[in-house]
């Protein structure tokens, strides 16, 4: 069976979904690394941390459009 996985941080409690065919989704791991270097980063089921952590794919798009409505202000 193909399990969805998950990379997550225990310390912020935030997690990145892992889609190994798409560049992009790359990016967003590299970035969420970066952000959490120092952190305990696992590989996970996407299944263990849905619900308990917050997906790190969502807060980013919300901080981007926050940052885009403050410079057009």
């Amino acid at each position: 069976m193909n399990e969805i996985r998950a990379r997550a941080c225990t310390r912020c409690r935030e997690y990145v979904t892992i889609l190994p065919d798409s560049p992009v989704n790359q990016n967003l791991i590299k970035t969420f690394e970066g952000k959490h270097r120092g952190h305990t980063i696992i590989t996970v089921d996407l299944d263990e941390v849905k619900g308990g952590y917050e997906n790190f794919e969502k807060a980013t798009s919300e901080e981007s459009a926050e940052e885009a409505s403050e410079s057009s202000d």
